[in-house]
């Protein structure tokens, strides 16, 4: 019975036979109140395991309130099994509306004040829609687990950007990015930019993954598995790289100077460094829109682009190479026009 499988949580049988639950952390330990698995127990572990995770120091939270439902979210598998750099998003735009909600009941929690929230940031469209995505995510955690009664998220429309999407390189940035950029942070923009994978699948190709010319992916996203060739200027890349590394083709491709990994936030910092240093401030995943496009203009179908970018949906692999299958479309229609040759 004083076996259960939780962080930081320590058990041990008093003088009388019962046992005692503790949440063990830093140097302190806090008391589990409750029967084990009982409501009054998880709460009680979820809420005290939430203020450490978030470094927060005021009195835990009361039941009930909307900061129990958070501290709740933070201490569950749903939120402790995201991703981490997932789990980062999520707590900058809870964070931000439980300063002021945090005492609040769940039920003071309604439609009007939620559409009120995402308006504060209205003229930033794109984090407004952010701040609703972690909202409309936390509050279905609080309606599955019996906390609210009902989402009152649920159908709330995000706001238009008024843009398509992740902006494409601009050909000079992918040029200097391309000839300036040392380290990490450049190995990582040949692989985003020749394989058109996300951050977190460039991250995590291993040099074990490159087989007869190409390498093995399985996107965290999606799960879709999938096999890349090898673009010549990225094998020229990894064979440059192969040298500066004294021969080392062990463990992940984009490595910290000791061969190890890099976790998300880690490598967001030196990126950030990499591009603040070569004035160079376009998204990461704008490489991944730029693979697309250079994919369309080469005339290849929806079908082989997706079979490449691992698009979940042919829709969306249209949507993001819409602009180069535009000019590809329209400079054939002119050389038709003009009878020139292809």
């Amino acid at each position: 019975m004083g076996t259960i499988d939780l962080p930081f949580l320590h058990s041990f049988r008093d003088r009388h036979g019962r046992w005692r639950y503790y949440y063990r952390r830093g140097g302190k330990r806090q008391r589990i109140e409750g029967e084990p698995n009982s409501q009054e127990f998880v709460a009680c572990y979820a809420r005290i395991h939430a203020q450490f995770e978030t470094g927060a120091t005021q009195a835990l939270p009361a039941a009930g309130t909307f900061g129990h439902l958070v501290a709740s979210y933070y201490a569950a598998p749903e939120f402790r099994q995201l991703k981490a750099s997932t789990q980062t998003e999520y707590r900058r735009y809870i964070e931000l509306v439980r300063e002021v909600w945090g005492h609040l009941a769940v039920t003071k929690i309604n439609r009007a004040a939620i559409k009120a929230y995402r308006d504060t940031m209205a003229d930033r469209p794109a984090t407004a829609n952010a701040a609703l995505r972690a909202m409309k995510t936390l509050i279905g955690f609080g309606v599955d687990a019996c906390l609210i009664a009902e989402n009152a998220a649920k159908g709330i429309k995000a706001l238009k950007t008024g843009s398509d999407g992740w902006a494409p390189w601009p050909p000079e940035a992918l040029e200097r990015f391309a000839t300036e950029s040392v380290g990490s942070a450049r190995i990582a923009f040949f692989l985003a930019l020749y394989t058109g994978q996300r951050r977190a699948d460039v991250l995590a190709m291993r040099w074990d993954d490159i087989t007869d010319g190409g390498i093995a992916v399985r996107q965290a996203k999606t799960g879709a598995k999938l096999w890349i060739p090898l673009r010549p200027e990225l094998l020229a890349e990894l064979e440059e790289l192969t040298e500066v590394r004294g021969g080392q083709r062990e463990g992940t491709i984009v490595q910290k100077a000791d061969g190890t990994p890099y976790t998300d936030d880690g490598f967001g910092t030196i990126w950030n460094r990499e591009q603040h240093r070569l004035q160079c401030k376009w998204p990461f995943h704008g490489l991944r829109k730029c693979a697309t496009q250079v994919l369309f203009e080469a005339g290849c179908t929806p079908q082989e682009v997706q079979a490449i970018t691992g698009h979940a949906t042919l829709q969306m692999v249209q949507h993001y190479g819409q602009g180069a299958n535009q000019r590809r479309l329209a400079g054939r229609a002119m050389r038709k026009l003009t009878q020139e040759p292809e």
